[in-house]
């Protein structure tokens, strides 16, 4: 996360119960597919609105093969 929010904002992994507040400096590092190239149905997020103040994110994807 860039950026600190003051109310709302957190990302939202509802299928294993889990809220990330954005704080400036942390981050989340997630796997999407399985060992096997599966998708993992698991890591299904979203972002919940920001109440009060502003969310700024980085996103980084890490590609295990080609991108075509």
């Amino acid at each position: 996360y860039l950026h600190t929010t003051e109310e709302g904002g957190e990302t939202v992994f509802p299928y294993v119960h889990v809220n990330v507040k954005p704080t400036k400096g942390n981050a989340i590092l997630f796997y999407n597919c399985l060992p096997n190239g599966q998708e993992n149905s698991l890591s299904l997020h979203g972002g919940a609105p920001v109440i009060r103040g502003e969310k700024w994110i980085a996103t980084k994807w890490l590609r295990a093969g080609a991108f075509h």
